[in-house]
């Protein structure tokens, strides 16, 4: 802080106290010890108003004693001399006073005699063993020069002198600004309005006797082109500079110990400074809703925040944030053809500043690309026979609004199989060329979703467009499972679920699976059976089963089951070897993992789970984190694996699916 302060003032804040007492180095502290006390025109006390203070003589010295003391005071300007007081130099008019006197006549000081002038009577004693005057109770009017005079057995004369200044404490002072009372230090006051004229004023909130003047800073700063010590103050107009500034005023006083002060920090209505609107994505895309963004700064209180599209209030506001000179509003907004170059303004306005700051946008909108997936021309994508050869066509339909638009041609194509990506090999059969996936020789492990994703579109660089999947069924003769024989645990003379380990597709109303049971042939539409368990059946003991459809019959390789009686130890083993021969017949996929979703494609081939519920789990970290039921009606199960209160660009994504 800056003050302007008199040529004296300096002075007074060089010195230095302890507890309102000074101190000085050096003191002889010991009766006994002659080490020399400091004391001289310079030496400096500085006293508060009410308390005390300790002036130092020495007494004592090496090979002689003090036989007489004596004290005098020049007392201050404040202070002038009283009459008839007795007076060292015997002067008419002189201001030195004589106040205190120790005469050991013709002994020592130490069994002297006491005379104090009337003044000081209550005032002042003189301590031997601290070798000082001790003056309590002090006045403002105390202040001046006080000398020390000895006179030592031997005749010679020891003197000192030491200033006093008896300071008088400020009281807090009291502020008014537009006839508002301010009496609380670092109070906010206002909002004033941007232009506006205050006029303040200082003064103490209790009386004070001795001359005092003013200085007003703003945030420490002497406020330029106003005049010194005065208690009034006009300050303007107010702008936006004075926002949040403290305004302070200072009091002095010669008889302060320091100067006491009040501040206010002053509020200003202000419009805001900038507007700016931001699309969280570029380009906007028709039919695809979008977060659009309005960010304003400078404006206080928070402005009000205001959108309108093509001229028309739109309030599909989804966030609205403010904190000190700065707000933020978010819409969402779905484009449509109509929206296509039209006007989208956000506003913000103050009205206690009475003035409001736009920022608009044309909205620049475009038609999402349109990426399909076809297989080739008279081809069936749900009914391909083995060894067949087709091809897949992936094109990219590009609709620009903007007049004169041109799609782009350079697209980056790539293929993926069940979400993992294909590549060029012509040993595997897989040839890729431009737009164009060839497949040669299907086999029952080329079924499954097939996807084709886009880069470098005109929507936005970088951004990938997926294609949705098309699902490719290969048609293939019935085969067994496994080339070994099948364990099946049942019960002499109760009913048994017999389960044939085929697999062939289409697996359909003209399909069959002939089982031969005691060289009696039967056939059923799915691949299990009930029968009786006799006894004569456990003695032959095999069982043999194979399937038909419109591509061949099985009856050359057929499978083989071993029926075998159960006992206790082989109920689990059988109910598990029957759970793990359906999964192996259901064949689930899974694709498009994101963040937020998993498709997972199930084809229930033969027909095995009328008495059963299958429960797809995804695990992470060893955790089940989201689970669904699967629905035969509806083979593309999805559900949200996004948790609550976590961000999905920090949580890692799903380790293991199990159905």
């Amino acid at each position: 802080m800056r003050v302007l302060i008199t040529a004296w003032l300096p002075l007074l804040y060089g010195i230095t106290r302890v507890n309102g007492l000074r101190e000085m180095p050096g003191r002889n502290r010991d009766v006994g010890k002659t080490k020399e006390l400091k004391c001289g025109p310079n030496e400096r006390v500085l006293a508060l108003e009410g308390a005390e203070a300790s002036l130092p003589c020495q007494v004592r010295f090496d090979g002689t004693e003090a036989q007489y003391m004596e004290w005098t005071v020049k007392l201050g300007p404040l202070k002038k001399a009283k009459k008839n007081k007795s007076k060292l130099t015997g002067k008419a008019g002189s201001s030195l006073e004589l106040m205190y006197r120790l005469d050991g006549g013709n002994g020592t000081i130490d069994t002297a005699g006491v005379w104090k002038d009337h003044r000081w009577s209550h005032k002042a004693r003189f301590s031997l063993l601290n070798s000082e005057l001790q003056l309590i109770n002090l006045n403002v009017s105390d202040s001046g020069v006080y000398g020390c005079n000895v006179r030592r057995v031997d005749g010679s004369w020891k003197n000192c002198s030491t200033q006093l200044f008896v300071q008088a404490p400020l009281p807090a002072p009291r502020m008014e600004i537009n006839h508002e009372i301010i009496s609380l230090n670092e109070t906010t006051i206002g909002p004033y309005t941007e232009r506006e004229m205050l006029n303040a004023s200082c003064s103490l909130s209790h009386s004070y006797h001795y001359p005092i003047w003013y200085n007003w800073t703003l945030d420490g700063e002497q406020l330029p082109l106003v005049p010194t010590n005065t208690s009034i103050l006009h300050l303007g107009p107010l702008n936006r500079t004075y926002f949040m500034k403290n305004l302070c005023c200072v009091v002095f006083s010669a008889s302060s110990l320091r100067p006491t002060s009040i501040c206010a920090q002053l509020l200003v209505n202000l419009g805001a400074e900038s507007v700016s609107i931001r699309a969280w994505h570029s380009p906007l895309v028709l039919g695809i809703p979008q977060e659009i963004e309005c960010e304003v700064h400078g404006g206080f209180p928070p402005p009000e925040i205001t959108w309108r599209l093509n001229d028309e209030p739109y309030s599909n506001v989804i966030f609205y944030d403010s904190t000190q000179l700065w707000a933020v509003s978010v819409i969402v907004l779905t484009p449509e053809e109509k929206h296509m170059g039209v006007r989208l303004e956000c506003r913000a306005e103050n009205r206690n500043a009475g003035e409001y700051k736009s920022q608009f946008i044309r909205l620049d909108i475009k038609y999402k690309p349109d990426v399909t997936l076809k297989i080739g021309r008279g081809l069936n994508a749900t009914g391909i026979n083995a060894g067949s050869d087709v091809y897949l066509e992936c094109s990219v339909q590009e609709i620009l609004l903007e007049q004169g638009g041109q799609a782009m041609n350079n697209h980056v194509i790539t293929w993926k199989h069940n979400g993992k990506v294909l590549k060029s090999n012509r040993t595997a059969g897989i040839l890729i060329t431009d737009k164009y996936l060839v497949l040669r020789n299907l086999q029952k492990r080329h079924r499954g979703h097939y996807t084709c994703q886009v880069m470098n579109t005109a929507l936005q660089d970088g951004e990938d467009i997926t294609s949705s999947p098309l699902f490719l069924v290969i048609h293939y003769a019935p085969r067994c499972t496994t080339n070994a024989i099948q364990k099946a645990f049942v019960d002499k003379g109760s009913k048994a679920i017999l389960l044939c380990p085929v697999d062939m597709q289409p697996w359909n109303r003209f399909s069959r699976v002939y089982w031969s049971i005691l060289t009696e042939d039967n056939f059923t539409r799915s691949n299990h059976l009930e029968v009786d368990i006799t006894e004569h059946m456990l003695e032959e003991g095999e069982v043999t089963c194979w399937g038909e459809n419109k591509l061949g019959s099985g009856r050359q390789s057929p499978c083989r089951l071993q029926l075998l009686e159960k006992d206790n130890s082989s109920n689990d083993l059988h109910s598990s070897s029957m759970h793990q021969e359906m999964i192996r017949t259901m064949e689930c996929t899974v694709h498009n993992v994101t963040m937020r979703a998993i498709l997972v494609a199930c084809e229930n081939f033969n027909n095995n789970f009328v008495n059963y519920t299958v429960v797809a789990e995804l695990f992470r970290d060893r955790q089940v984190v989201s689970s669904a039921q699967l629905s035969f009606s509806r083979i593309i199960v999805r559900w949200n694996t996004q948790c609550k209160n976590s961000s999905p660009s920090n949580r890692p994504l799903p380790q293991k699916l199990r159905y």
